[in-house]
């Protein structure tokens, strides 16, 4: 927010630099959300939303302020439609009614609106710049600490079996499977393949532990408990490893590859296959974490890697946004119902600040946005999620 304000002083428009301002701020609140691409994404749906809110709040509410009430109610309905697409693209589209509202406190000619509008798109897009930028500054720290997660949380089900709570592995996806499924551009293609056998064998190594906890429980000897505990430090030992600073990461491998090494798969169980199959994985995961920090700073040709093999397809996109919008068009659901009431409840509102007079009363209207979308976001999202193709259950 500070450059524009800077900008503009400099130029002799400090005008300027506070809508270019006001751009990147509800901006800023967009690139919470999402990953990689997909934070530039928010990004940029913000800023383009808000540039052509801006516009319109502007324009409206010198030319024709009773219209205004129309414009908010159809704003109310796209935000209150939008949650059903997820928190990412919900926190971008409802940054379009704050520009709209913030807009209409300044009523200004068209031409004087489209330049605010810019400003508004210039402020917004910057912030899509910085994003960008780190992805420079954060080359593969971020994947590391979700795989050094997912592998922590397979280290605290490895412990639950090792004090004879069998149990089944908790039904969630692990935290890097959401991170690498949107990788850093700037990756070498061979280090994002890397990153994605980790994730793999995270999922083999939680299959494998599923199948030792049906022994942990009755084994008499205990040694399938021993057994699952020498695991667990060894997926302690490999969390550890891959969060570890560039500094600390050769010697977190060296405790870890001597720790698989002492691992013994003990002989004349019935459980004896489980052991070696988590052995096995859990000495590729070693392997894998000795040649990552040997990856070149830059990826190989194109053709060096087929880019089927980079990462998987991200599940939203422009076709499933659309299915999802057109699932939740009816009230009959729970997105559906909030669609309506918060374009009804702003555009009543926005009556009565008409009707009074009240020279503030686009507070009200956009306090109605804010707390109506924050509360209503998750509930819609959880409904939705998994049911793309119909509307969202009641709630």
């Amino acid at each position: 927010m500070v450059v524009p304000l800077v900008v503009g002083l400099v130029g002799g428009h400090l005008d300027y630099g506070v809508f270019a301002s006001l751009g990147a701020l509800p901006a800023g609140f967009a690139s919470f959300q999402g990953v990689t691409r997909t934070r530039v994404v928010a990004v940029v749906a913000a800023s383009a939303g808000m540039a052509v809110s801006s516009f319109v709040g502007g324009a409206t509410a010198a030319a024709a302020p009773w219209v205004l009430v129309l414009v908010v109610i159809v704003w109310g309905y796209v935000a209150g439609l939008a949650v059903c697409l997820g928190p990412r693209l919900s926190v971008a589209v409802i940054q379009w009614a704050v520009a709209l509202l913030i807009a209409v406190g300044i009523p200004v000619g068209p031409a004087q609106a489209a330049l605010r509008a810019g400003l508004v798109l210039a402020g917004g897009l910057f912030q899509g710049v910085l994003v960008t930028v780190s992805w420079a500054l954060q080359r593969g720290d971020p994947e590391r600490a979700a795989l050094a997660a997912s592998y922590r949380s397979l280290a605290a089900y490895a412990s639950e079996l090792a004090a004879g709570r069998a149990g089944p592995p908790p039904p969630v996806a692990f935290p890097a499977a959401v991170r690498l499924g949107d990788p850093n551009p700037l990756l070498p293609q061979v280090m994002r393949l890397d990153h994605f056998d980790l994730l793999e064998l995270a999922e083999r190594i939680r299959a494998s532990l599923a199948a030792l906890g049906e022994h942990t429980a009755g084994d008499s000897c205990q040694a399938a408990s021993r057994f699952a505990a020498d695991a667990c430090r060894v997926l302690e030992a490999i969390g550890d490893a891959l969060g570890a600073g560039r500094a600390d990461r050769a010697g977190r491998v060296t405790e870890l590859d001597r720790l698989v090494t002492r691992l013994q798969a003990p002989a004349g169980t019935d459980w004896h296959w489980v052991a070696e199959a988590l052995l096995g994985q859990l000495r590729a995961v070693t392997g894998i974490l000795v040649r990552l920090d040997a990856v070149p700073a830059r990826g190989g040709p194109a053709g060096d890697v087929p880019s089927t093999l980079v990462g998987p397809a991200p599940q939203e996109g422009i076709e499933w946004n659309a299915r999802t919008l057109r699932a939740n068009l009816t009230p009959v659901g729970e997105t559906g119902r909030h669609a309506v009431r918060l374009a009804a409840v702003a555009g009543l509102a926005e009556v009565i600040v008409q009707a009074a007079g009240l020279p503030e009363g686009r507070w009200m209207v956009l306090t109605i946005f804010l707390c109506s979308n924050r509360t209503t976001t998750q509930r819609c999202t959880a409904a939705s999620t998994g049911q793309s193709a119909r509307p969202s259950e009641p709630g």
